[in-house]
């Protein structure tokens, strides 16, 4: 069973020069598979870019882990930065997910994420799903996957184990 685990990354912790080292002896001293590890950037670290942006874009490719632009859609949401950078997913943020089913212009706004990041071969999660309601629209628009607590609340690594690794 592979799982991917998400990993929100401070702007403190992307511009450590260090941060790419750590990161990558985390991943062999734990015999973590890269690929179980999506690290998540809000837009807002984008914006602080000091040039050294692309090539921790690039350290990241190379280690194997995919990365995600997180909360997208109520920041600044530059296209610029889905175009410069390679994100592999999308994470809509639940602020245009909280009223999807009863919000046209959220629908919208969701279904043309959903329809740009498809063309651009880039997946997209929705944050926050409580609803059935909100499931079976963002289903409707063909988002890959979603979060929230319609599907299960956080537990602890005990629990989780237990109710999904065990077989």
């Amino acid at each position: 069973l592979d799982l991917k685990m998400g990993i929100n990354i401070s702007p403190k912790q992307l511009c450590n020069d260090e941060f790419i080292t750590v990161l990558k002896s985390f991943i062999t001293s734990n015999y973590i598979k890269a690929v179980w590890l999506d690290v998540e950037i809000t837009e807002n670290i984008i914006i602080e870019e000091d040039g050294r942006t692309d090539n921790i874009f690039k350290a990241l490719k190379e280690l194997g882990v995919t990365v995600s632009i997180d909360d997208f859609g109520v920041g600044y949401s530059s296209l610029s930065y889905i175009k410069k950078y390679p994100f592999d997913r999308i994470k809509i943020d639940k602020v245009l997910i909280d009223h999807i089913s009863e919000n046209e212009n959220d629908m919208k706004i969701v279904k043309a994420i959903v329809s740009m990041a498809k063309s651009l071969g880039i997946e997209t999660i929705a944050e926050g799903v409580e609803t059935q309601s909100q499931l079976k629209v963002l289903t409707g628009l063909g988002c890959d996957q979603v979060q929230g607590y319609f599907l299960g609340r956080p537990v602890p690594a005990d629990i989780f184990e237990e109710k999904f690794l065990k077989a």
